[in-house]
C-alpha cells in the first residue's frame, strides 16, 4: 500500500539528517533536523523507488517538491507533516525542496527525506564547483513576483512570492551554481522603507541563521566560500522621508556611503580577496553606489565591481510594483553574462551548456548592463551532455518564447478546424494517441475524414452547453463519438485569466479523468480534445495529462503557448476589451493552474482521486503498465 500524505517515519536514528541532502543556504543543524529562515533555501537528495516522504514543519513557508529537475508538489504552509510523492517509476532519482517565500518572524523545520518501502534515501549529491551569494531586499527576495497584479494584500504577498524565480536564482541556474538568496524586505542599509523600526536595518540581521533569534550567528561549516558576492541595498534608504524622521537628504546619502563601505570591507574580511563582490546601482541609490566603489577601488580593493540595473524593459507587475517574474528573467539575462566576465576563473570552464561549450561568454557590450533581453533558463538534466553525475538539476522553469521543437508534437492538418495539433511528445506521452483543437462547428466533410485518418474515435467537448448549442460539432456522419465533457456547464466564468486559470484548473478533473479513462483502453483509439479556441479549457486539460506522464513544465508550457501562432494572436494582451478566444495565453497564466492544483492537492493524481479516479484509471501512468502505443498507420 502506498504512504499516504500525513505524518510518517522519520530518517534513520542516530543519523544526522544532513547526511541526506545537500544545501548551500544557511541552517542551524540540530542533528535530527534543520533549521532556517531565509528565503529560497534548498535541500537537494537522491533516493531510489517509486516514491518519497518529504518530513518538513513549518506552518508559514511555502516550498516547491522537484523531482529530476520537474516540480511536482507545491506545499503551502504544511506544517508538521510528512508529504509523500508516490507513483514514480522504480529507479533512481533526484530530489530538491525549496523555500519559495519570505517569512523572516518563523523558523522552518527540515526533517529529511524517507524512502517509500522498497527503496531507499542514496547519498547526498555532490555540490556544485561555484558559489555565488546574493544579498538584497524585496528585490533580491523576488518579492509577490508571480501575482501578475500590483494590488495585493499581505496573504497575496506571502503566496505569491517565489525566491526561486527570482533574478539571483534564475542567474544562479544560468551560471549553474550553488547560491545563498539572503534578502530581507523592507531593510536597507542605514534606513528602511518609509523609516519604519529605525533600532534595526539589513544588517542587523546579516550573519544570522535564524531571523527571529536575537542574538543568533549562522557558523559558516567551512563550505561556504562565494567567488562572487552581489550586493543591492539601497532602494529602501532612499524610499521617500516621512515626517520626523531625523535624515535629510545630504545627511542620509553620507551615512548610506559610509556604512556600505564598512559592510564591503567586512564583506572582504569574511571571503578573502579572492572573492568578487558586486554592488548594484538602481534607481535612487545609484550614483551613491557608483561613488561607494570608486572609493573602495581607490584604496586598493579592486575585486569591488559595480553593475547597473538597468530598469528598461521591466513592466513592474509585482506586488506594490516590484519585479515581476518576466522582470526577473530579463535581470538574470543581463546580470548572468556579466558575473560570467569578473575575474574569477570561471571562463573556458564546463557546465550545463555542454561539454567544451564553457559558460556563459564573458560580458561586453549591450550583454554588461544594458539591452539583452529575456533569456530561456538553460537547465542541467542528469544524464544530459554537460551534466555532473550526481548532482541534482534545477528545477525547470522557463518562458517559452519560440517553440524549438520542445513540446512540437506531429503536425496533421484537419480542414475547417483551428489550432489542431498532437499533444503528444512531451514526457512519456506519445505521439498519434492525444489531440487537441479549437471547435468542430466548422469542420469540412474532407476535415472529419482526414480526423477519422487519424485514428479518432472519440472527442471530448469541454465546452459549456450554451456554446454546444449554438455551435455543434460538425462530424459528417462519420463513426467518431462526441463525449461533451463540460469544464464550465454554464457559459459564465472569470473574465480576467489570472482568476480563469486557477478556476479552469479546479473544475477540469474530470475532463483528465475521461482522457486517462480513453488512453487506458487501447480499443478506443485516439482522442481529441477541444473547446472553442482550443487554448484555455483545452489549454489546462492536456497540460494536467502531459504532466502526468512526466513531462516537465517547460514542455508543457511551450504546447500550451504555442496556441498563440496557431491562432495569430498577438504575444502581448492586446489593449480594449477582448473576448476571451481572442487573447494571447501566457505560461504565467498555467502556472496559475497548476499551482491551484499543487497547493489544493499536492500532485495531479492526489486531485484526480478526489474527481473519482481509481488505481486502474492511473495505471496508464509511466511507471505503473506498459508505455501506451500509438495506432497503427491505416493501410
Amino acid at each position: 500500500m502506498d504512504p499516504k500524505p500525513g505524518r510518517g517515519r522519520h530518517p534513520a536514528p542516530g543519523k544526522s539528517v544532513s547526511e541526506q541532502f545537500h544545501t548551500a543556504g544557511r541552517i542551524k543543524d540540530l542533528g535530527k533536523s534543520v533549521q532556517f529562515s531565509w528565503p529560497g533555501v534548498y535541500f537537494e537528495g537522491r533516493f531510489r523507488g517509486t516514491g518519497l516522504g518529504v518530513v518538513l514543519d513549518c506552518a508559514a513557508a511555502d516550498y516547491d517538491v522537484q523531482v529530476d529537475g520537474a516540480t511536482v508538489a507545491t506545499l503551502v504552509a504544511p506544517g508538521d507533516t510528512t508529504h509523500w510523492i508516490n507513483g514514480l517509476r522504480d529507479g533512481e532519482h533526484t530530489v530538491r525542496v525549496v523555500k519559495r517565500n519570505e517569512t523572516p518572524g518563523d523558523t522552518s523545520t527540515f526533517k529529511g527525506f524517507v524512502a517509500a518501502p522498497g527503496g531507499a534515501v542514496l547519498g547526498k549529491p555532490a555540490p556544485r564547483d561555484r558559489q555565488i551569494e546574493f544579498i538584497g531586499d524585496s528585490i533580491t527576495v523576488g518579492y509577490g513576483n508571480v501575482s501578475g497584479t500590483r494590488d495585493c494584500d499581505p496573504e497575496q504577498v506571502r503566496r505569491n512570492t517565489h525566491t526561486d524565480v527570482s533574478h539571483g536564482a534564475l542567474t544562479a541556474r544560468m551560471l549553474d551554481v550553488d547560491y545563498q538568496i539572503n534578502g530581507f524586505s523592507g531593510l536597507g542599509m542605514v534606513r528602511n522603507v518609509a523609516g519604519i523600526t529605525p533600532d534595526v536595518t539589513y544588517r542587523t540581521y546579516y550573519d544570522r541563521a535564524l531571523l527571529n533569534v536575537d542574538g543568533d550567528v549562522w557558523r559558516n561549516p567551512g563550505t561556504w566560500r562565494p567567488q562572487i558576492v552581489v550586493v543591492n541595498l539601497g532602494a529602501n534608504d532612499f524610499s521617500d522621508l516621512t515626517p520626523g524622521e531625523p535624515w535629510t537628504p545630504d545627511s542620509l546619502a553620507d551615512a548610506y556611503r559610509t556604512a556600505y563601505g564598512e559592510f564591503l570591507r567586512e564583506l572582504r574580511a569574511r571571503y578573502g580577496a579572492g572573492t568578487a563582490l558586486v554592488a548594484v546601482g538602481f534607481d535612487r541609490n545609484t550614483e551613491y553606489v557608483r561613488q561607494v566603489v570608486e572609493a573602495r577601488n581607490a584604496a586598493g580593493d579592486n575585486g569591488v565591481h559595480y553593475w547597473f540595473l538597468d530598469q528598461s524593459g521591466l513592466d513592474f507587475l509585482g506586488c506594490d510594483q516590484h519585479t515581476s517574474a518576466h522582470d526577473d528573467r530579463v535581470i538574470a539575462g543581463r546580470l548572468a553574462p556579466f558575473l560570467n566576465g569578473l575575474p574569477t576563473g570561471w571562463w573556458g570552464g564546463t557546465t550545463a551548456r555542454g561539454p567544451g561549450r564553457g559558460p556563459l561568454p564573458p560580458a561586453s557590450g549591450p550583454a554588461a548592463g544594458r539591452g539583452a533581453g529575456p533569456v530561456a533558463v538553460p537547465i542541467a538534466a542528469v544524464g544530459a551532455p554537460g551534466a555532473v553525475v550526481g548532482r541534482v538539476p534545477f528545477g525547470t522553469y522557463s518562458e517559452p518564447m519560440t517553440i524549438n521543437g520542445v513540446g512540437a508534437a506531429t503536425r496533421a492538418g484537419v480542414e475547417g478546424v483551428r489550432n489542431f495539433r498532437d499533444a503528444g511528445g512531451p514526457g512519456a506521452l506519445p505521439p498519434g494517441v492525444l489531440y487537441r483543437s479549437g471547435t468542430l462547428h466548422a469542420m469540412s466533410a474532407k476535415g472529419a475524414h482526414e480526423l477519422e485518418g487519424l485514428g479518432v474515435r472519440t472527442v471530448i467537448d469541454l465546452r459549456s452547453r450554451p456554446e454546444v448549442t449554438e455551435r455543434p460539432d460538425s462530424l459528417h456522419g462519420t463513426a467518431i463519438r462526441c463525449l461533451h465533457v463540460p469544464v464550465f456547464t454554464e457559459q459564465r466564468w472569470p473574465r480576467e485569466q489570472m482568476e480563469l486559470y486557477p478556476s479552469m484548473a479546479e473544475h477540469s478533473g474530470r475532463a483528465v479523468l475521461a482522457v486517462l479513462r480513453h488512453l487506458r483502453t487501447e480499443d478506443k483509439g485516439p482522442v481529441l480534445v477541444h473547446c472553442a479556441s482550443g487554448k484555455d479549457r483545452t489549454g489546462v486539460v492536456i497540460a494536467l495529462v502531459q504532466t502526468l506522464f512526466g513531462a516537465s513544465e517547460a514542455e508543457v508550457a511551450a504546447d500550451f503557448v504555442r496556441s498563440n501562432a496557431e491562432l495569430g494572436l498577438p504575444v502581448a494582451r492586446p489593449s480594449g476589451p477582448r473576448g476571451h478566444n481572442t487573447l494571447p495565453v501566457a505560461a504565467e497564466h498555467l502556472r496559475r493552474a497548476l499551482l491551484w492544483v499543487r497547493s489544493h492537492h499536492g500532485s495531479v493524481p492526489a486531485y484526480l482521486r478526489t474527481q473519482g479516479a481509481t488505481e486502474e484509471d492511473l495505471s496508464v501512468l509511466p511507471g505503473r503498465a506498459p508505455a501506451i502505443r500509438p495506432p497503427a498507420a491505416p493501410a
